[in-house]
């Protein structure tokens, strides 16, 4: 998701390190965001009161109910690959900084969080071959404007098949399921021994059935077109690892290793970095540890930077790359011991906090607080006519808390 990149993760890492920063407040704030995002029947404890329910018609090909689950960006369609990423690293952030978690009290809010995505999962699995990737069309979508409780455009879904595959969707989606199982795991066993087995059946349905989700999906190329899918069946082989300790996933990855090409970030479409770091966590395997240390590396040392240092990955949300690159480095610091260019963890991180004000830790820009990318925000009834100015930059009258605005330092 362009907006739900795991911005929340990386804060988590930082809770309680400096008293300089609320990092509290900044990680309650940003799952607060995550509630905003969501699409289907509202529960009674919305903590977003001024979102209500909206989409409860989505339905698939079949009438299957596809309610619920995360409207993507400023749109409301929902894309199941970026949602699929967000809810694998957000449960990833759960497991491995819980302790950040419970310092800012907020355990059980990024549950609900990995939940509210996960149950849309479970929906969209209709069968074991069988997957809804995407609700809704981006094209009719961002061509209008309003409140998603008022939308009445129709609202197609799209899955992937054995006819029609997505070995990027059903893996990165089997990530994410067996990471939630974790998370469920000492909670609510049940809950997560379904999520373990529809991951089960997700990974073997990408494995057997290969090809790339957006060339089956062609809708969704509008906003997400997928690269590889290589680095999703590692990635997913990985998670289903730490989930079963089953050394069949560790065959998978032995075979496509070496089949995946170069991943330079780590973000919806690029998993390889977050696959070497999982595996070295999960295998203790020096090889891992070596391609996670050379990988650090080469980000550090030949990454493009901003005018003030920052990393620069690309000029498409530059912020949530170095955000995603901060918690990967974060992760294990130095898997061969102290290393001088690890060091650039912290400056990354003081990056993300100092510019361009010195005390937020997300940019301010004048003109993207009054004027956010997400007709969410838009007023009950503020069109009573068809919208005609969609680019107008209009005040909206609701506010988002944390929502990842980008200028970069």
């Amino acid at each position: 998701m362009h907006l739900l990149e795991p911005w929340a993760v990386f804060l988590l890492c930082c809770v309680s390190l400096s008293a300089c920063y609320d990092y509290t407040t900044v990680l309650q704030n940003s799952l607060l965001f995550y509630e905003a995002q969501r699409s289907g029947k509202l529960p009674s404890d919305q903590k977003v009161t001024w979102r209500k329910d909206s989409a409860l018609n989505d339905k698939g090909n079949n009438g299957e109910d596809l309610t619920g689950g995360y409207y993507d960006a400023g749109d409301y369609v929902k894309f199941g690959f970026p949602m699929a990423f967000t809810t694998t690293v957000l449960s990833w952030g759960l497991l491995d900084h819980e302790n950040g978690y419970q310092k800012a009290n907020s355990v059980d809010d990024c549950r609900k969080a990995i939940k509210w995505a996960t149950d849309w999962f479970l929906k969209a699995h209709v069968s074991a071959n069988e997957y809804y990737g995407q609700v809704g069309s981006g094209t009719v979508d961002h061509a209008s404007w309003g409140r998603p409780e008022d939308m009445t455009m129709e609202r197609p879904a799209f899955k992937i098949t054995t006819s029609a595959p997505g070995s990027d969707l059903a893996a990165e989606t089997a990530a994410a399921l067996a990471a939630a199982s974790l998370v469920f795991q000492s909670v609510d066993s049940t809950y997560a021994a379904t999520l373990l087995e529809h991951a089960k059946q997700l990974y073997d349905f990408g494995y057997n059935y290969r090809g790339l989700f957006s060339d089956s999906i062609t809708d969704s190329q509008c906003c997400y077109t997928s690269t590889h899918y290589e680095d999703e069946l590692v990635w997913g082989a990985a998670w289903l690892y730490r989930a079963t300790n089953d050394q069949k996933y560790l065959v998978y990855v032995d075979e496509l290793y070496s089949t995946v090409q170069s991943m330079y970030g780590f973000d919806w479409d690029q998993k390889f970095a977050g696959a070497m770091t999982m595996l070295y966590k999960v295998t203790k395997d020096e090889k891992y540890a070596t391609d996670v240390k050379n990988y650090c590396d080469y980000v550090i040392n030949s990454s493009s930077r901003t005018p003030k240092g920052l990393i620069f990955i690309y000029d498409w949300g530059p912020a949530r790359y170095a955000a995603n690159l901060a918690f990967i480095f974060m992760q294990e610091k130095s898997p061969h011991g102290k290393n001088p260019t690890w060091k650039n963890t912290h400056m990354e991180k003081k990056h993300m906090e100092k510019y361009p004000n010195g005390k937020k830790t997300t940019w301010k820009n004048t003109h993207t607080e009054k004027h956010p990318h997400g007709k969410m925000l838009t007023r009950k009834n503020a069109h009573k006519e068809k919208c005609s100015q969609g680019n107008k930059p209009t005040r909206k009258k609701h506010t988002r808390k944390n929502a990842h605005m980008e200028k970069c330092p």
